[in-house]
């Protein structure tokens, strides 16, 4: 199954689960059935070229050094691979203080499992009260470190890019939180004029390194009465 460019509502997390499930048998996880991913169930699974994926199932190095420097079309991309930010951290207190801050309801972790790969966490949470489509999501290793965060904004929803850089303010040792907000909030625009341009097709930033972690902003295309959404990815990159 070659990971499909159709433009949806995307939880990070759920992009890279999709990634990790490739064609193969579905997914299990603990506490619900064997043939679904436990998710809302407005979400649906369908990973752009560039969503983040895990390092399981990359088949080359990524090297950031030729990603485009300048907001472009995902198609034909191979996407970041998520790692482990630091061994040991878990952001489980930015997570909650996100979340505390944006009214976002999380649910509790599900570890999904698939045949010969290595077993992952993931949390989601949404809120959709007054109209505003917010999502924030997160992906750990099978011993709690994390690898990738995430949160999806419709375009239309009040306070979306406050949210999107409120995300981006992550604490892991030896953040900038302030200058990776403040990244976003300079990005959005020129990404936002890269997809009317490219015509609704899906658009990626440039990538911001950040120690440990890359930061990536997208904007897609939804059809939904949500309307199209941006997402700003954190993903591990091992460096330090």
């Amino acid at each position: 199954m070659k990971p499909t460019s159709t433009a949806r509502r995307t939880a990070p997390a759920l992009v890279l689960l999709a990634a990790l499930a490739g064609c193969s048998a579905p997914p299990r996880h603990d506490g619900g059935p064997p043939d679904q991913v436990p998710a809302d169930p407005s979400v649906q699974l369908s990973a752009t070229p560039s969503a983040p994926v895990s390092a399981a199932v990359s088949a080359a190095p990524f090297d950031p050094a030729a990603w485009p420097t300048e907001p472009a079309p995902v198609a034909g991309r191979q996407g970041p691979v998520a790692v482990v930010v630091e061994a040991g951290y878990s952001g489980e207190a930015y997570l909650q203080r996100l979340a505390a801050t944006w009214g976002v309801t999380m649910e509790e972790r599900a570890k999904v499992d698939f045949p010969g790969r290595p077993a992952v966490w993931h949390r989601t949470g949404r809120r959709t009260a007054d109209g505003s489509a917010l999502s924030i999501s997160a992906t750990w290793t099978e011993g709690g470190d994390l690898e990738l965060a995430g949160c999806t904004a419709a375009f239309s929803a009040p306070g979306a890019a406050e949210f999107l850089a409120d995300c981006a303010r992550l604490d892991y040792p030896g953040a900038d939180p302030t200058a990776s907000a403040d990244w976003v909030r300079g990005m959005l625009p020129r990404l936002h004029s890269a997809f009317e341009t490219a015509k609704g097709a899906a658009v990626d930033s440039p990538l911001r390194q950040s120690g440990p972690v890359a930061l990536l902003l997208q904007e897609s295309a939804d059809p939904s009465p949500g309307g199209d959404n941006r997402t700003v990815y954190l993903i591990g990159t091992g460096r330090k």
